[in-house]
C-alpha cells in the first residue's frame, strides 16, 4: 500500500489501540447487527478551529460500538475509502447519502449527523437510520462544555446504543418503529461505562490536540499532525496514544527510524494494544526487517486473536519475505472471519501472484474491486496478472485506472511492461 492511500487506511487503527472489557447483551437471541458511523458535519463550515470534531466523533462511535456483541462495526477508514472511490468512478465532488453508503457496505444502520459550537458549547445531533427500511429509527441531542467534547462524544455512543431499544417492523404494508423485545436489546455494564468514559489522559486539552492531528493527518498535513501531538506529549508524557498518533505522522514523513521510537514508547506504556504492535511492524517491514515485523505480529495476535487487520498485516509481510505459503494461510483466515471485507481479497491476490496462480490472483482482484470499498491498488495488482499471463491490453486499462487515482506503479513493472507488450502507453 502506498503512503497516499494510507492516509484513510491508518488512521482509525490508534484510535482502536486499548483492549477494554466487553459489552453485555441482553438474552441469546440478539442478532449480529452492523453499524456504519460517518463523519459528522460541521454546521459552521467556516469554523476551522473545530474542524476535527466531525472525524473524531465517529472514531469515538467506531471504538466504543465495536466492543458490544451482538454488533459489527464497520470502521470510519473504510467509510473514507468507499465515499473516495465513489468520487473518482462517479467524477462528482457532491455528497453521497447516507443509505447509500449503509447498503454498498452492508450496514444494518447507520449513525449520521452534524454539530455546532456556540457560546462554548457543543451540540451533536445524532441520527440512528434503519438502512433496509430507510426509516429514521432515533434522533438525539447532545450538549456539552467546549471544554468537555469527550463526555459529549461518550453520551453520543450511548445514544446509539439506546437505539437497539427500538425496531423497525412492517405494519400495513408501512415500515414502523416500535419498542425492541428485551432479548433483542443491550445494556452497557458500569465497568464498560467506567471504560468508555476513560479518556486515556487526564488532559482534555491533550486529548483534544491529538484528535486535532488525527484530522489534520486526514487532510494530508503531516507536519501538522507531529506539531499537535508532541504538544499532547509535552502535556502529559504518558500519553500513549500521542505517541501512537505522532508514529504514524512520522511514517509518512518516511521517518520510520523516529515512528518505531514512538511506538516502542507507546508500547512501554500501553503493552497489551494489539494496534501499536501492528504499527510498529509495517514500520520494521518497510526497513526490510521482516523478522522483527513477524514477532509484533505475533505478539498483536497473542493478544487479540484473529483480528482481520493483523492477520491480513501478516500475510503481507510474510510476502515480502518470501514466505507465500504462509501469507496465504493468514489471508485465507482473515476471509473466513471476513468474506465481504475487499482489503483481504486484495491481500491474497498479491500471495496468489507471487506464487504464479494468475487465476486465483485474477478472481480475488475482482473481488477486491467489486465490494465496497472498491479497493483501487487491486487494479495494479491485476495489470500484473494479465501481465503474467500475457494480456496485455487489459493489464494497461488496468494500469490507467490505477494511476488516474494519483497512484504510480513501480517502474520496473512499467518498464517491463513496455517491452514485453511492446507500447509505451
Amino acid at each position: 500500500m502506498n503512503r497516499s492511500s494510507a492516509l484513510t487506511t491508518l488512521v482509525s487503527l490508534v484510535f482502536a489501540c486499548t483492549c477494554g472489557p466487553v459489552l453485555v447483551a441482553y438474552g441469546e437471541n440478539a442478532p449480529t447487527r452492523v453499524v456504519a458511523a460517518i463523519d459528522f458535519v460541521n454546521l459552521n463550515p467556516t469554523d476551522r478551529d473545530n474542524a476535527w470534531i466531525g472525524v473524531s466523533v465517529a472514531e469515538i462511535l467506531h471504538l466504543g460500538l465495536e466492543k458490544v456483541p451482538g454488533l459489527r462495526t464497520i470502521g470510519p477508514n473504510v467509510i473514507r475509502e468507499y465515499l473516495a472511490q465513489e468520487r473518482v468512478r462517479g467524477g462528482r465532488e457532491t455528497a453521497i447519502a447516507p443509505i447509500q453508503v449503509g447498503k454498498a457496505l452492508g450496514a444494518d444502520r447507520v449513525v449520521t449527523g452534524s454539530y455546532d459550537v456556540k457560546n462554548g458549547a457543543v451540540t451533536l445531533q445524532v441520527t440512528v437510520i434503519d438502512v433496509p427500511s430507510g426509516e429514521v429509527v432515533t434522533k438525539d441531542t447532545i450538549e456539552g462544555k467546549r471544554g468537555e467534547t469527550f463526555g459529549a462524544f461518550v453520551r453520543a455512543t450511548q445514544a446509539v446504543v439506546a437505539s437497539f431499544d427500538k425496531k423497525i417492523v412492517a405494519r400495513e404494508a408501512r415500515p414502523q418503529v416500535v419498542e425492541a423485545p428485551p432479548e433483542e436489546r443491550i445494556v452497557l455494564s458500569e465497568d464498560v461505562l467506567g471504560w468508555l468514559r476513560n479518556r486515556r489522559t487526564s488532559s482534555e486539552e491533550a486529548w483534544e490536540s491529538v484528535c486535532k492531528g488525527v484530522y489534520e493527518f486526514l487532510l494530508g498535513q503531516p507536519d501538522e499532525a507531529i506539531r499537535l501531538c508532541t504538544r499532547a506529549i509535552e502535556l502529559d508524557p504518558q500519553y500513549y496514544l500521542a505517541y501512537a498518533h505522532r508514529a504514524q505522522a512520522l511514517q509518512f514523513k518516511n521517518r520510520d527510524d523516529d515512528a518505531i521510537k514512538d511506538l516502542t514508547r507507546a508500547i512501554e506504556l500501553k503493552p497489551d494494544s494489539p494496534a501499536i504492535y501492528r504499527e510498529r511492524a509495517m514500520c520494521y517491514g518497510r526497513k526490510k526487517d521482516f523478522d522483527a515485523a513477524l514477532r509484533d505480529l505475533d505478539r498483536a495476535l497473542e493478544i487479540r486473536p484473529d483480528d482481520v487487520q493483523t492477520l491480513y498485516t501478516r500475510s503481507l509481510t510474510n510476502v515480502g519475505k518470501g514466505d507465500y505459503d504462509a501469507a496465504l494461510k493468514d489471508a485465507n483466515r482473515a476471509i473466513e472471519l471476513r468474506p465481504t471485507y475487499a482489503f483481504v481479497y486484495y491481500y491474497r491476490a498479491i500471495a496468489y501472484e507471487k506464487l504464479g496462480k494468475a487465476k486465483e490472483a485474477l478472481a480475488d482482484c475482482n473481488m477486491a474491486l467489486q465490494l465496497p470499498p472498491y479497493f483501487v491498488p487491486a487494479y495494479y495488482t491485476r495489470a500484473k496478472v494479465y501481465a503474467q499471463m500475457k494480456d496485455y491490453d487489459k493489464a494497461w486499462a488496468d494500469l490507467k485506472a490505477f494511476t488516474r487515482t494519483g497512484r504510480k506503479p513501480e517502474p520496473e513493472f512499467l518498464e517491463k511492461l513496455k517491452k514485453e507488450s511492446g507500447r509505451t502507453e
